[in-house]
């Protein structure tokens, strides 16, 4: 028994060596096509992902490390009470995770059990439903980019959020949602403020380097001809559902996209890709068990498939097929200057911080 292990080990160990080396020496054998990649990838991080994301990730850290999530969550009592069966406190937790981007709602989640303010297993099973690429990205990026509609992208966030809807109604039955202890009274710092906006600047930087990453990755799968050898029996979309199942923003260069095909491209963006989901990872920093919300992916797969055609069917999206034989990119984001400011401001905050502990040692 203990040989078959070693031995299983010694496989993985070598597997993963073999990987590591090809990944380098592809590297080195296409630099052109990796650099390329990365810098497209870099500035789509300062020009897209910190602009869309840093403000929602500072504030919505202000809200919950200043206890004003509980009254924000307080007119949404019927929907949280008897539809979703949780604490009303907690609805801010699902309603940003829905509407603030893809890994929002499992930071916050990560903040709050470290503040002994919920528990892992509450954590565990809200981590399920907690989990969208709010309506910003999906009418934008996906919406207007692909079909030239942001009433499509809306379609397709209105089928992830049904989803997540239906999923905590049926996950909150089964796995009791509870805060440890009532919150009272709302707290209000400077240092409140500072520790928001660092954490923020801190996630968004893993997030980025993520990106990165994936970027480099798919320029050495696609330069090296691994990644046409992989997918060489499948039709030019499921080529591109296969790029955008491991870097979402690839969604983006689906191949003329038609009405029929709303529901798959919701269900790939309900989904996040592989990169996001170490995202995920990135931010929940071990705080509490993710292998709930991996099992419940294929599940939500599924109802957001069968979501997005059922509301695409409702509103009548057959207009979309002039726009995407001749597709062209509405949307053109120019945000370099701003986010490179305020990626500097995150430095000199995440500094002055460090001198004034040092100072006080």
């Amino acid at each position: 028994m203990r040989s078959q292990q070693v031995v299983k080990i010694n496989t993985n160990a070598y597997t993963a060596a073999a990987a590591m080396t090809f990944l380098c020496l592809a590297a080195a054998v296409f630099p052109k096509e990796v650099s390329d990649a990365v810098a497209a990838a870099a500035y789509r991080c300062i020009n897209v992902i910190i602009p869309s994301l840093f403000a929602f990730m500072a504030f919505s850290g202000i809200i919950i490390n200043s206890r004003i999530y509980t009254y924000i969550s307080k007119p949404f009592y019927p929907i949280s009470q008897y539809l979703l069966k949780m604490p009303n406190s907690l609805f801010f937790v699902f309603l940003m995770g829905n509407a603030a981007g893809y890994p929002v709602g499992i930071s916050l989640l990560s903040d709050l059990v470290r503040q002994g303010r919920i528990e892992k297993k509450t954590a565990c099973a809200m981590s399920c439903y907690c989990y969208a690429g709010g309506p910003a990205f999906l009418t934008s990026a996906v919406g207007l980019t692909l079909f030239g509609s942001a009433r499509t992208g809306m379609i397709i966030f209105l089928s992830i959020l049904t989803s997540n809807l239906v999923i905590a109604a049926v996950i909150n039955r089964i796995v009791p949602i509870r805060e440890r202890s009532a919150v009272s009274g709302v707290r209000l710092s400077g240092e409140i403020l500072t520790d928001s906006v660092e954490n923020a600047g801190r996630s968004l930087f893993r997030m980025c380097c993520m990106i990165l990453f994936f970027a480099a990755l798919l320029a050495i799968l696609s330069a090296s001809g691994v990644y046409g050898i992989l997918t060489a029996a499948a039709g030019v979309k499921i080529k591109a559902v296969c790029r955008a199942m491991l870097e979402i923003t690839e969604i983006t260069a689906f191949p003329s996209p038609l009405a029929a095909d709303i529901p798959l491209i919701a269900a790939v963006c309900g989904f996040g890709g592989l990169c996001v989901i170490l995202q995920v990872f990135s931010v929940c920093r071990g705080t509490f068990s993710l292998k709930p919300f991996l099992l419940t992916r294929p599940l939500c797969f599924g109802v957001q498939y069968a979501a997005a055609k059922v509301f695409a069917r409702l509103f009548r999206e057959d207009h979309l097929q002039a726009f995407s034989i001749n597709r062209r990119a509405t949307v053109n984001f120019n945000n370099f200057i701003p986010s490179l400011c305020l990626i500097i401001m995150i430095f000199i905050i995440v500094f002055r911080k460090k001198l004034a502990i040092s100072q006080e040692l």
